[in-house]
């Protein structure tokens, strides 16, 4: 029995070779997984959409786009919503407010025009046109000063300035200033381009004027889309 023993030592060492050594299944092989970084596309956002295609998903719509250049029709004043109904049929002035212009629609009525584009009224929107173009008018401004002492120059009596401007000429030296209305004279008139200093009650002043331009706005209303 001692003789067999490294047989069956040899036997057992073999068995647990084969065992160690035993391929896997044939055809497959054996990998070790490994992380690797990736990056992730990102995606640019279209600002225009060409033409015949579908905006994407939360693009602003024209009508969102022009959002803050539109006014609803019902916001505006009363008198501007009747310079706007005026202006379909053709274009409106907006004259100063004065006894001597006529005309429908005073300057107050286009200040809400200024700052949009776009009027929407019963659910059409209107482009519109505010422009300084058209007629000038002039108003003009005396400002007196009381003088005391001597002056240079001529001195004239208010009762002796033609009827033409005196009583512009005494209001303004009673209350120090006076405003002529725009439209009442289309331009200084020539007897106070000369006219420096006035006496008036005993007292002398000096008279100096101001001139003020105003071309007038018009307003168009364009087709609604």
């Amino acid at each position: 029995m001692r003789g067999l023993r490294p047989l069956s030592l040899l036997l057992a060492l073999a068995v647990l070779g084969g065992c160690l050594a035993a391929p896997g299944p044939a055809g497959e092989t054996t990998t070790t997984p490994t992380d690797a970084a990736t990056q992730t596309p990102t995606s640019t956002e279209q600002s225009t959409v060409p033409p015949g295609e579908t905006p994407l998903p939360g693009s602003p719509t024209p009508d969102e786009s022009n959002a803050g250049k539109t006014i609803d029709y019902a916001d505006l004043p009363a008198e501007s919503r009747a310079a706007f109904d005026d202006a379909f049929d053709h274009r409106v002035s907006f004259v100063p407010d004065s006894p001597y212009v006529e005309g429908e629609h005073t300057v107050d009525a286009a200040s809400p025009f200024h700052d949009y584009e776009y009027v929407r009224k019963n659910g059409t929107r209107y482009p519109i046109d505010l422009s300084m173009d058209g007629e000038l008018y002039a108003s003009y401004g005396i400002d007196s000063e009381r003088v005391d002492g001597d002056v240079n120059g001529t001195v004239v009596p208010v009762s002796n300035v033609s009827t033409e401007v005196r009583d512009e000429v005494r209001w303004a030296v009673e209350n120090g200033t006076h405003h002529v209305p725009a439209g009442k004279w289309d331009s200084l008139p020539g007897e106070l381009g000369g006219l420096e200093h006035v006496c008036y009650e005993g007292e002398t002043y000096s008279l100096s004027y101001i001139v003020g331009d105003y071309w007038a706005l018009r307003l168009t209303v364009e087709d609604g889309n």
